[in-house]
């Protein structure tokens, strides 16, 4: 997290920089998307709440997920601390036909 201004601003210049030079470069989005939400992201008590919001709103919807629990306790703003769940990877599609989910 300390590093991470420098590194926004890093990236910020170079997509200007790359923008100028290149013509058809359009990744500006990329630094209008990361430069203002970064620190939000990097605040791990922050990223709790958001799960916490997720797994209500998966539960409302009567979705059949799973959402590890935060334990707060153990949580800090550089720290989260959640139950492990078994699981596999959104990638791993043989995994997924076995379970009987769908793919796209």
């Amino acid at each position: 997290r300390e590093t991470s201004k420098g590194d926004v601003l890093a990236l910020c210049c170079a997509v200007t920089a790359v923008e100028t030079l290149f013509e058809g470069f359009t990744w500006g989005w990329m630094r209008d998307e990361i430069a203002p939400q970064l620190h939000k992201e990097l605040d791990f008590c922050n990223e709790g709440k958001n799960s916490e919001i997720a797994a209500g709103h998966i539960q409302k919807a009567g979705l059949n997920c799973i959402v590890p629990k935060v334990h707060w306790p153990f949580s800090t703003s550089r720290v989260l601390c959640m139950d492990f769940e078994e699981g596999f990877k959104a990638t791993d599609l043989e995994s997924i036909r076995k379970a009987g989910l769908k793919t796209r």
